[in-house]
């Protein structure tokens, strides 16, 4: 499916529409690049079971750091939707910043990316449980959403850790 997709994208067939935006984070500047293609007018002909696609999503993403340095990324997507690509765009970084800020709360706070477990459903297992602890902390009363500062202050509390979980 996806050399067919990819000439259609290259040859402009089916084009919809685009949306750019451009950002300015932490000492970088990306410029991100959203754009549509309609299926139906792209030509494309899919395998059987995928008749619900109506639209194909190119995110292009170009980077530039503080340093100078460039990177250039692209992301493909399919839609069973018809919808514009800004709305393509809100969706895709919504996702994509839910789950960066739940990847990073795990590496900085639970030093996640250092862990050894690699046999079984380990890390899998111990992965699920550091999730559980951060909604766990993100629902106390009190609102400290600092998950290293909670950490600290129920490290050794073992009563308050188990109302926190009622």
């Amino acid at each position: 499916m996806f050399p067919a997709v990819k000439e259609a994208i290259e040859n402009h067939q089916g084009y919809s529409g685009s949306y750019i935006s451009i950002e300015y984070n932490r000492g970088r500047q990306e410029l991100r690049s959203v754009s549509v293609w309609d299926k139906q007018r792209s030509g494309v002909c899919l395998a059987p079971g995928w008749e619900s696609i109506t639209e194909f999503v190119m995110v292009e993403r170009i980077r530039r750091l503080r340093s100078g340095k460039r990177s250039k990324e692209q992301s493909f997507y399919i839609s069973s939707l018809r919808q514009n690509a800004l709305y393509y765009a809100t969706a895709i970084r919504s996702h994509w910043s839910i789950e960066n800020g739940l990847h990073w709360v795990k590496d900085v706070s639970f030093r996640e990316d250092n862990c050894r477990a690699r046999i079984g459903d380990g890390a899998l297992n111990l992965s699920v449980m550091r999730s559980i602890a951060i909604n766990l902390f993100r629902t106390r009363e009190k609102q400290d959403v600092n998950i290293a500062s909670q950490q600290r202050k129920l490290a050794n509390q073992i009563a308050k850790l188990k109302r926190l979980m009622h």
